[in-house]
């Protein structure tokens, strides 16, 4: 079973499927610094972590089975990139919540040593529902064995209703790793969510995590968060 994002009251979850496809592109590339692609995935996103569950994924429609259909271009130099995009619903969205949209996401490389990367995303989307905008910024730094992964987005979003319902959600990342060898890293983890009224909701989290990577196919992790129970997956 693939996590999916949690069923709010503003944000109802995508549809669970036996069989879906989540990723299938066609690209095209005309030039090597020029790249373009059609068909099925997760929209443009900054950080990029696996963990759908965390707040900056979750609260923005980037669970497994948010898949929308797309067409994204790709231009970029040595120390930067933009990738602007449009996108079209995936089919599997509850009733009314069929979003339509586009944004830009873009990225530069600070120093020119690929490993301080800042960059911004920006995103609006319409649907039946309701509407969003989305604001957010983040950044990927690598010291050596040590590094950090940093995100905030602001979004202003409408719900249609009996009255119009217009509030603002926040949502923040943080980890902090040391790659003690290639194949095993360790990370303090922080997050929150903060949701204006009438949806007010204000929730943070944090865990301690270890990831261990086995061979070029098999990785393990075991982590314990704030709810003090620990898990162990491989894959």
């Amino acid at each position: 079973m693939f996590p999916i994002v949690p069923a709010l009251a503003y944000d109802p979850a995508a549809r669970s499927s036996t069989l879906f496809v989540n990723t299938a592109l066609l690209h095209y590339r005309p030039h090597q610094s020029l790249e373009f692609a059609v068909g099925r995935d997760q929209l443009p996103n900054g950080v990029n972590i696996p963990d759908l569950a965390v707040f900056v994924r979750s609260r923005n429609r980037l669970g497994y089975y948010d898949a929308p259909t797309q067409v994204k271009m790709y231009w970029g130099r040595k120390r930067y990139h933009v990738m602007p995009f449009a996108y079209a619903p995936g089919g599997n969205e509850p009733s009314g919540e069929a979003e339509s949209g586009g944004g830009t996401l873009a990225e530069l490389d600070v120093l020119g040593n690929s490993r301080t990367i800042a960059g911004l995303t920006v995103q609006r989307g319409t649907a039946t529902n309701g509407d969003r905008r989305m604001v957010g910024a983040y950044a990927r730094l690598r010291f050596g064995q040590w590094g950090i992964l940093a995100e905030h987005d602001v979004t202003d979003r409408t719900r249609n209703g009996p009255t119009l319902a217009a509030f603002r959600q926040t949502a923040t990342y943080g980890q902090v790793f040391w790659a003690v060898r290639d194949w095993l890293v360790a990370s303090g983890i922080g997050e929150r969510v903060r949701v204006e009224a009438p949806f007010a909701q204000h929730l943070a989290a944090g865990k301690l995590e270890i990831a261990a990577r086995l061979s070029s196919q098999a990785r393990s992790s075991s982590a314990r968060g704030s709810s003090g129970i620990s898990s162990l997956t491989a894959w």
